[in-house]
């Protein structure tokens, strides 16, 4: 008698989402947004818009594990699809009609909401060896030992501390008022620092390999100052380098910018920016931007986990009448936030990617 044929484990490395086609069934792309602040998560779910399914989408969610779910798409005319998330959505069975796709709305259990703070991504080391391109890994800064990362102080950080202290003659502001020209644009790290604030990175030309940064992309758009025969103070985007031997992290701009708008939210009540375009001593507007809602989680079947910004846009020939933070980027950053903006809307049914005169995007703050 034969022995029974073995079942092949299933790879470890085997996606959380498992979608089945028969024949007679189409493929449909699916995105799951968490909104903390109302304790919601929408699963969106997008169809070929040339057809119209007349039926109701089925969900069911169950626990996946201790601290995980699973949720699972069921509808006659679509591929079958589950995919396991680490939200704690309520356990049940929810149903969504069809419009220009579907769009299930599910509760999830309230719990203490997570502080998030906006911090530079460059600030997770503390020391760093060297400081490569970003774009084609060329290595701009190479340290003799190890260089100390410092944080800056934030922008209109300034006007922070004349809010708190009230009178001039307290110690705090004394010490503030004084140190105010050690602070400025011009004062040089030493060697063997490196100055990281959210939108701006600084470090001495001392240890600069000035022909690797003559044919790098991170030169361009007067992202650095050349250095004279002294040492100089060199001013980079922080999307425009990397530590030394690290690869470039995915939409390394779109988290800088975020970054940078959720810290001016916290500590100037700021939501509008203008993002302009640098174009020689003028500045271009683009696109007004709000930052609607900066806790927001993404999941996406097959990609990694995405802590995101919701962010509405819309283009503007000219400064709009209302107040806003100005956002100045070369060229090709300004179109590399504008697409990254239409291509995230994507995500949305056709009817939820406007709301009145703004478009609906978001950008990554971090990623899991």
């Amino acid at each position: 008698m034969a022995a029974p044929a073995q079942k092949r484990a299933r790879s470890p490395e085997a996606p959380a989402f498992v979608p089945r086609t028969r024949a007679d069934t189409q493929e449909a792309a699916v995105a799951l947004e968490y909104q903390r602040h109302i304790h919601r998560v929408s699963v969106f779910v997008l169809t070929d818009p040339a057809q119209s399914l007349n039926t109701d989408l089925i969900c069911r969610v169950a626990p996946a594990g201790e601290d995980s779910r699973r949720i699972e798409l069921k509808h006659a005319q679509l591929a079958y699809l589950c995919v396991d998330v680490p939200w704690p959505l309520v356990a049940g069975e929810y149903t969504a009609p069809f419009r220009d796709g579907f769009e299930v709305m599910i509760p999830v259990e309230p719990r203490p909401t997570r502080a998030v703070f906006s911090a530079s991504w460059l600030q997770q080391w503390r020391t760093l060896d060297a400081l490569q391109c970003a774009g084609c890994s060329t290595k701009l800064v190479a340290f003799p030992g190890r260089a100390v990362v410092r944080a800056l102080p934030s922008a209109s950080w300034e006007e922070l501390v004349d809010a708190w202290m009230c009178h001039g003659d307290q110690r705090l502001n004394i010490s503030v008022t004084r140190g105010r020209e050690s602070l400025g644009t011009a004062r040089l790290p030493a060697a063997t620092e490196v100055w990281v604030g959210s939108f701006l990175v600084k470090t001495s030309s001392t240890y600069l390999d000035a022909g690797a940064v003559h044919t790098s992309p991170a030169k361009q758009n007067n992202c650095w100052e050349h250095p004279g025969p002294v040492p100089a103070v060199l001013q980079w985007y922080p999307f425009r380098i990397v530590p030394g031997g690290c690869e470039k992290p995915c939409d390394l701009l779109g988290q800088v910018l975020s970054q940078y708008m959720l810290e001016q939210t916290e500590r100037q009540a700021v939501h509008h920016f203008l993002l302009s375009e640098a174009d020689g001593d003028d500045a271009r507007p683009r696109l007004l931007l709000w930052l609607f809602q900066p806790l927001l989680d993404i999941q996406i079947p097959g990609q990694p986990l995405y802590h995101a910004c919701k962010i509405l846009f819309r283009v503007v020939p000219v400064a709009p009448p209302v107040p806003y933070t100005m956002l100045l980027l070369p060229h090709d950053a300004c179109n590399e936030v504008a697409e990254a903006l239409r291509v995230s809307s994507l995500i949305y049914p056709r009817t939820r990617r406007v709301l009145g005169e703004w478009h609906i995007g978001w950008l990554p703050r971090s990623i899991d």
